[in-house]
C-alpha cells in the first residue's frame, strides 16, 4: 500500500473520491484519488496491490478475475 498525502482537507469540504482498477500480471491494482470538490486539488492518492495465494504460492484467481471484470480499467499506465 502506497499513500500520499497532498492536500488537506477541512472539515466541512466536500471531496470527490474516484478509485481506478487495473490488472498486472497476477496483482489486481486499486488506484483511488481524493479532490477537493471546490477547486478540484488532490488530497489524497492511494494505490493499493492485491495478489492472491493459493496453496501456498502467488497464483491468478478466476473468481477474482470474473468479480473485477467489469471495474478493470484496460488502459496501460
Amino acid at each position: 500500500m502506497q499513500m500520499q498525502f497532498k492536500t488537506p482537507l477541512k472539515p466541512d469540504d466536500d471531496f470527490v473520491s474516484r478509485l481506478r482498477l487495473t490488472k498486472e500480471g497476477i496483482k489486481y491494482v486499486f488506484h483511488h484519488d481524493l479532490f477537493r470538490a471546490a477547486d478540484e486539488r488532490l488530497c489524497f492518492r492511494g494505490r493499493v496491490e492485491l495478489v492472491c495465494i493459493v496453496d501456498g504460492r502467488l497464483a491468478g484467481s478466476p473468481d477474482y478475475d470474473r468479480a473485477f471484470e467489469p471495474y478493470i480499467d484496460r488502459v496501460k499506465e
